[in-house]
């Protein structure tokens, strides 16, 4: 049911849950990276406006909640890593073409990025994670401490999702012979 704005309707749901909130953001430490929790708990608030506003019956709010927390974290900490990376970027491929290596096209790109990313979608969530932030640059370590798990936990979360996501790949008739280091910041990097 949509709610009505004037209701203050949100603002108790939100006040009620700010709790689970911010207990489900414990688990990430991102303030070590320069995001600050007033930002993450902004997008999140709207984010959960959004979905309310449209009236989308929600089966499990706490899950609900759980998961729009983890998209707003990893898109915060994706947006970081690109920031830190883009100076980097210009010169790498420079770097790249002074010495004859072909990068490809924008549109080869482009297509390797769409297609990696819909393999993506089809991962076990906690796989998910663990490729994109890897693919996006972040070390087997760096993923491990933002999610509070051991480096053998997220070590075989990487091996199963690489074997799982190369599987998806070569369905689509994407065959990629290097380890992923060598498309790492040609994907997820603006």
């Amino acid at each position: 049911m949509p709610m009505n704005k004037s209701s203050g309707e949100f603002e108790r749901i939100f006040n009620e849950n700010h709790g689970r909130i911010l207990f489900f953001l414990r688990k990430y430490d991102h303030t070590r990276y320069g995001i600050t929790t007033d930002d993450v708990l902004q997008e999140i608030k709207i984010r959960l406006w959004k979905v309310m506003e449209k009236g989308n019956g929600i089966q499990s709010f706490s899950a609900y909640l759980k998961k729009i927390v983890d998209s707003v974290i990893i898109n915060n900490l994706r947006d970081v890593h690109r920031e830190r990376e883009a100076m980097h970027s210009v010169e790498f491929q420079s770097h790249l073409r002074d010495n004859g290596h072909d990068i490809g096209s924008d549109g080869d790109r482009d297509r390797l990025r769409g297609a990696v990313t819909n393999a993506l979608d089809g991962l076990k969530e906690s796989k998910r994670k663990v490729m994109y932030l890897s693919l996006s640059g972040y070390s087997i370590q760096e993923i491990s401490g933002m999610f509070h798990w051991t480096r053998k936990k997220t070590y075989g979360l990487y091996e199963r999702g690489l074997a799982d996501l190369k599987k998806i790949l070569a369905k689509e008739g994407i065959k990629h012979e290097d380890e992923p280091a060598a498309i790492k910041g040609t994907l997820f990097r603006a």
